[in-house]
């Protein structure tokens, strides 16, 4: 039980790897398609929980199978598992199958044990950085709060944190938005309205809340390169539709948008120092060049015939994946088990349509009715004896009476040895399809066979006498 519990994880693990994998690179080939950062992002994000919530569903599956170990007789079957190659391990591998699996366990429980403690620090250190913060100027104030009511921010608060490189953006609940030293000059004057612009669409678009979650799904599945992939991409994606949401309104201002975006990546690369907490208005210096090309770029009208073809391959694409994904579950057996090739024979022939499998049945009686030879005639049925009786389903019972000798005792002593043999008389047939007298019968005749020897044996010596 404990070797095919361990088989059980080990395929269901193989199973979400696969099939993880191979989401991924559909995500990957459908944001391809599309042209918005707004759409890319939400598919980053639906990958994601999708995959964070599958792999809740499968340590809840194990969790229930620690608990309760029969539960594994109710909820395993391979039989029902629409697998493509069914994966034979020998049974001598058990042992070290169950070893393997309890250090991967210990494993993954100390490496999400061990992010989840850095997230934990991290959210303590911002708390400390966040204290050191002092209150902008008046001015700086006036103009956050007129732009927090042009974006539909509730409640905002904005605060200036010595040593930070880039403006950046923290909790969801009540948003803060961190501020260097720099931008509370007047000097800044020129790009500090467009760098409240951007951190005030991260608030309204609560994506501060959307990277914790993201960060608790990585850390779940840090064993897997797509769910990085997809995070990275998700944070790419993320910026891109901030900065189009800031020029938005004000398209003639792209050009010192991009200038602004510009002055605070240089000086990020002069100061060398960490990146900010929470959301960073700088980002990435090697993102620098995609960014600023998205936001000069003129937003084009695309025609009808390139979006009915991008909907179209999209679907195609999306359906594929839904028809191809049960085939990447992967089943794992022992092979000493014997009822494995049963269970891989089944799962074939019910994977075959009605049509072929209808054929194949009426071959198999054809080959079936001519390897009888022709000459192979019914058994002779012999007469039974009591050594030898035939062997019958059902063996009828009949109502067949002994009659006794209707001679006289002094007139069968007078006449010798010659007395009458008891008979027996069957009055019921025999049952259909069994040919001769029944059991009972053969028993009757014989008892009376001996019963007549013996009164001849006694007549003999009564006339010797």
């Amino acid at each position: 039980m404990q070797g095919q519990l361990y088989l059980e994880f080990a395929g269901s693990f193989l199973t979400f790897f696969l099939q993880t994998a191979a989401a991924c690179l559909v995500c990957l080939v459908f944001t391809r398609l599309l042209r918005h950062p707004q759409h890319r992002f939400l598919v980053w994000l639906l990958f994601l929980a999708a995959s964070g919530l599958y792999w809740l569903r499968l340590l809840g599956d194990v969790g229930m199978f620690i608990v309760r170990p029969s539960t594994l007789l109710a909820v395993s079957n391979h039989s029902a598992v629409p697998a493509r190659d069914h994966f034979l391990l020998p049974e001598t591998w058990s042992g070290g199958l169950g070893r393997l699996d309890e250090v991967a366990s210990a494993v993954y429980l100390a490496s999400v044990l061990w992010l989840a403690g850095r997230q934990v620090w991290r959210s303590l250190r911002l708390r400390a950085l966040i204290k050191l913060g002092s209150q902008p100027s008046p001015g700086l104030a006036r103009l956050l709060e007129n732009m927090r009511h042009q974006f539909s921010v509730r409640r905002c608060e904005l605060l200036v944190l010595p040593g930070l490189v880039s403006p950046a953006t923290v909790y969801w609940r009540k948003p803060r938005i961190l501020l260097p030293e720099s931008c509370d000059q007047e000097e800044a004057a020129p790009w500090i309205t467009d760098v409240l612009r951007h951190e005030l669409v991260h608030i309204g678009r609560r994506d501060y809340l959307i990277s914790v979650i993201s960060d608790a799904v990585c850390a779940l599945l840090f064993f897997h390169p797509a769910a990085w992939y997809a995070r990275k991409h998700m944070r790419l994606e993320r910026e891109l539709a901030c900065d189009l949401g800031a020029v938005s309104d004000c398209p003639e201002q792209r050009a010192s948008y991009a200038d602004t975006l510009a002055h605070f990546v240089r000086l990020h690369m002069l100061q060398q120092q960490g990146a900010a907490p929470g959301m960073d208005f700088a980002g990435s210096v090697t993102f620098l060049s995609r960014r600023i090309h998205c936001i000069l770029e003129e937003p084009a009208k695309t025609p009808w015939w390139k979006k009915f073809s991008a909907a179209a391959v999209g679907l195609a694409l999306w359906m594929v994946f839904a028809f191809s994904v049960p085939g990447l579950a992967i089943v794992l057996d022992f092979t000493s088990k014997p009822d494995t090739a049963v269970r891989l024979a089944q799962n074939r022939a019910a994977a075959m349509p009605a049509t072929v499998l209808h054929k194949l049945r009426s071959i198999a009686k054809s080959h079936s009715a001519k390897a009888k030879p022709d000459d192979m005639a019914d058994p002779v049925v012999l007469p039974d004896t009591l050594t030898s009786l035939r062997v019958h389903d059902r063996v009828p019972e009949s109502s067949e009476s002994f009659q006794a000798p209707q001679n006289d005792s002094s007139d069968s002593l007078a006449e010798g040895p010659d007395v009458t043999t008891p008979t027996w008389s069957e009055q019921s047939p025999a049952a259909p399809g069994i040919s001769g007298p029944s059991a009972r019968s053969i028993v009757i005749a014989t008892l009376g066979g001996i019963a007549a020897s013996e009164h001849k044996e006694h007549a003999g010596r009564g006339h010797e006498r």
